[in-house]
């Protein structure tokens, strides 16, 4: 199989459909509202308390100049509007591991593809550019189309922690999943 072409274009990684790029000033008022949406903060089992744009301003800063983490917002072509984040977290450089964040903020660009494209991109570049052995995830065991997603991008449950986050006044679990390098190189992501 013809493996895809990923470029790094100064700040920026391409393909035919998304651009990942570093979050610029113009993009805080953007990523305010995704934060502060109540169904993406359930989806993404995160930040439980409204966000103001001083705090967004101060974690893109203290991401992008952290060496553990990768902070990249999700341009849909031909709109060049930011539509979500994906996120390479506590990167192990020892072990060549991290963990792995992605959210589509814009709910009109929910569950058409956009995630998975841009998933597919950054995986390719972590893997042939950051030379990263292992990737995971931490989901909601409920959230049904995210696992499915994940899946299909060649992701395998690791594990399940039980009652691991409080959301919506109940505990809930939380699956681990998993991602090596030659299995997403093997073309496991693609779905046959």
């Amino acid at each position: 199989m013809k493996r895809r072409r990923v470029t790094r274009v100064g700040r920026r990684l391409d393909s035919r459909e998304v651009s990942l790029r570093v979050l610029q000033d113009e993009d805080v008022d953007s990523v305010v509202a995704f934060h502060n949406d109540l169904e993406l903060k359930h989806a993404t089992m995160g930040w439980p308390l409204p966000v103001s744009r001083s705090k967004v301003r101060a974690w893109v800063d203290r991401l992008s100049r952290a060496d553990d983490e990768v902070l990249l917002g999700i341009i849909e072509k031909p709109r060049r509007r930011l539509i979500g984040v994906v996120r390479l977290m506590k990167v192990d450089w020892r072990h060549r591991k991290c963990e792995l964040g992605v959210y589509i903020g814009d709910r009109t660009r929910r569950r058409k593809g956009v995630g998975k494209r841009s998933l597919n991109l950054l995986l390719d570049w972590a893997f042939a550019n950051l030379g990263l052995h292992r990737v995971f995830l931490r989901v909601s065991a409920d959230n049904t189309p995210a696992i499915r997603a994940f899946k299909s991008l060649g992701f395998r449950p690791e594990g399940e922690l039980r009652e691991d986050v409080f959301q919506a006044g109940v505990y809930q679990n939380v699956l681990v999943m998993g991602l090596l390098a030659r299995e997403h190189r093997s073309g496991a992501y693609v779905k046959k």
